[in-house]
């Protein structure tokens, strides 16, 4: 993966938030604490250059647990693993062509995104990306998303105003099939987080409590 620069900022559910930055600072801790006891070991060996080889060996094994997603050092490489398995499970794994001049760097949102008020969205999740796959993210929800903004802006074109019932109910339609970068991050983290927070029929079949009970009676 390429350097680490490129942030994102989005809103998202604040415990999922939250969560994100307790298992980063635990992940730290455990990096920490494997590093201290084989470095110990590895300062140990006698002589000096078979240290040295204990020492590649360590330092190759340290950047494999960080990479292959055993252990995570912060928010930022803990959603970085997750997207990339976003990528993974929507296809996109491929070679996207650039976004067009000027459409990348516009401030603000795309036209066709909107707030979700379904959604309790008071947190902001805030983290950097490898630059390669920043750009990967970028390229694969505006094109994905390319066929509904162009259907988009030709149903305003049919109704500028937005008084056309059937406009717009085509329209509703048309705007589920826009995929933003928050919609990817906040999917990555929900899969970061899904420890922590069950579903209903996890709950359910728990058993635990009036919660259960409650669910129950759905």
């Amino acid at each position: 993966m390429g350097k680490i620069s490129t942030e994102f900022t989005t809103p998202a559910e604040e415990p999922k938030v939250a969560a994100l930055a307790f298992a980063a600072a635990r992940h730290a801790e455990l990096v920490d604490e494997w590093t201290r006891d084989r470095r110990a070991e590895v300062d140990s060996i006698r002589p000096l250059v078979k240290r040295r080889a204990a020492l590649g060996v360590f330092n190759r094994r340290r950047r494999a647990l960080l990479d292959s997603g055993e252990a995570f050092g912060t928010a930022s490489a803990i959603i970085t693993f997750y997207v990339l398995e976003q990528f993974e499970l929507r296809g996109w794994n491929k070679a996207w062509r650039v976004v067009p001049d000027g459409q990348a760097e516009l401030r603000g949102r795309r036209y066709g995104v909107q707030n979700n008020p379904l959604k309790d969205w008071t947190g902001l999740l805030r983290i950097y990306l490898p630059d390669d796959v920043a750009e990967q993210l970028r390229r694969a929800t505006w094109w994905t998303s390319w066929p509904a903004t162009r259907e988009l802006l030709r149903l305003r074109e049919l109704d500028p105003q937005g008084l056309n019932a059937s406009v717009n109910r085509r329209r509703q339609r048309v705007l589920e099939r826009i995929v933003t970068t928050g919609d990817v991050l906040r999917a990555a983290l929900d899969e970061a987080t899904k420890p922590w927070f069950p579903t209903d029929a996890e709950v359910r079949d728990s058993r635990l409590g009036a919660v259960a009970a409650l669910l129950e009676q759905r």
